[in-house]
C-alpha cells in the first residue's frame, strides 16, 4: 500500500520498496500494490493486471500506461474499471471527483465507454486512443468537460485572490535559510496544509485496534536536524465546516489541559503556528497524555491516528473510517 498520508520517513521507505519491486527488472517482492492516484504520474513501474476506480479519460489512459509498461507480456493484459452502482457526486468516488472538479467529465467518459464496449473483445492501444479522440470530439462530452473546467478555473481564481499578494522581497538570502527547518508559506498555491501530529494506533484486524503511548514521530534534539513530519489539509483539520468534526477546535479547548501551557487566544493562532513543523496541530493524543490530564473522555470521536499493522504503516486515518462498514 502506497499513498501520501505517511510521515516523511515512511513515505520514502515505501516509495523505494514499491519502485524496487515493480520497476523494469524489479525484485517482484510484492505481488499487489494498492495505491492512490500518486503512482499514475510519478512512478515508472509496471503491472500485469490493473483495477482502477472510474476516473477522467486522461487519468484512465495515464493509469493504463502502468499496465505492461515495458511490453513484456505475451498474454492479454486486463484493465478493470470499478464503477459504483450509485454513481453520484455526493458520495464515495463521486464525491472525491467532485472535489477535483472532474465528476461531470468522468460521468461522460463512463457513459461513452458503456456505449462503446458492448462486448468483451480485447482492445489494442490504437483502438483505445481512437476512443479517446472520439470522446473529445463528441459534443455532449465537450459540454461536460467545459463545465468541469469552468468550475476548476473559478476555484483557481478564488485561490489566487486569497493567496497571492504583492512580493515583499524577490530573493531570499541563502545564509538565512541554511540549517533552518522548512515552513509552509502563507501564500502557497499548491495547497493549504498544516503540520500535524498523530498518536499511534496498532491495528490487528477489523474493528480490532489499540491506542499506543507514542506519536507518529518525535521531535529531534538538534535544531539543525529535520523533523520527520506529516501534513494535513486545513479543511480536514477544521472538519470541512462541521464544528462537531473540527479537530482544531478540539485542540484549542483541550491541548493546554492535556499537554500543559497556555490556552490559545483564537483557533487561527494554532493554524498560523502550525506552518512551522515544531508547532503541529494535534489530531489525536496518546492514552497516557489523556489519562495524566484526567481527560480520557477528551478523545475526539473523529480523532485521526497514525495506524500501523504488522506488515506496514496504514497511515493517517480517523477512527470513524477505520471502523466503518460502509464502502
Amino acid at each position: 500500500m502506497y499513498h501520501s498520508k505517511f510521515i516523511k520517513s515512511d513515505k520514502q521507505k515505501w516509495f523505494e520498496a514499491v519502485y524496487d519491486s515493480f520497476k523494469k527488472g524489479g525484485t517482484k517482492t510484492y505481488d499487489v500494490l494498492r495505491s492512490g492516484p500518486i503512482v499514475q504520474a510519478s512512478l515508472n513501474i509496471t503491472c500485469d493486471e490493473m483495477i482502477s476506480d472510474i476516473c477522467t479519460a486522461e487519468d484512465c489512459l495515464q493509469r493504463l500506461g502502468r499496465l505492461d509498461r515495458f511490453g513484456e507480456n505475451a498474454s492479454i493484459n486486463r484493465y478493470l474499471i470499478a464503477i459504483p452502482s450509485s454513481f453520484k457526486g455526493t458520495n464515495g468516488v463521486g464525491k472525491f471527483l467532485s472535489s477535483m472538479n472532474s465528476f461531470a467529465s468522468t460521468r461522460a467518459w463512463r457513459d461513452f465507454l458503456a456505449a462503446k464496449l458492448m462486448d468483451e473483445k480485447p482492445l489494442r492501444l490504437p483502438q483505445i486512443y481512437a476512443f479517446y479522440r472520439e470522446f473529445h470530439n463528441n459534443e455532449a462530452s465537450k459540454k461536460e468537460i467545459e463545465n468541469d473546467l469552468l468550475k476548476a478555473m473559478q476555484k483557481s481564481v478564488d485561490l489566487i485572490d486569497d493567496k497571492v499578494t504583492d512580493p515583499i522581497r524577490l530573493f531570499q538570502n541563502k545564509k538565512e535559510t541554511a540549517n533552518k527547518r522548512g515552513k509552509i508559506s502563507k501564500n502557497s498555491l499548491r495547497g493549504d496544509n498544516r503540520f500535524v501530529q498523530l498518536a499511534v494506533c496498532t491495528v490487528s484486524g477489523f474493528d480490532q485496534y489499540q491506542f499506543e503511548d507514542c506519536y507518529a514521530y518525535q521531535m529531534p534534539i538538534s535544531d539543525n536536524q529535520q523533523i520527520d513530519n506529516i501534513t494535513a489539509e486545513k479543511e480536514l483539520i477544521e472538519g470541512y465546516g462541521n464544528s462537531q468534526k473540527s479537530l482544531l477546535a478540539h485542540m484549542a479547548k483541550k491541548h493546554h489541559q492535556i499537554m500543559g501551557g497556555k490556552a490559545p487566544f483564537k483557533d487561527y493562532m494554532l493554524l498560523n503556528e502550525a506552518r512551522d513543523p515544531e508547532n503541529p496541530i494535534y489530531l489525536s493524543y496518546t492514552p497516557k497524555h489523556l489519562e495524566d490530564a484526567g481527560r480520557d473522555s477528551g478523545r475526539h470521536p473523529w480523532a485521526i491516528y497514525y495506524a500501523v499493522c504488522d506488515k506496514q504503516p496504514i497511515g493517517a486515518i480517523s477512527i470513524k473510517q477505520l471502523t466503518s462498514t460502509e464502502d
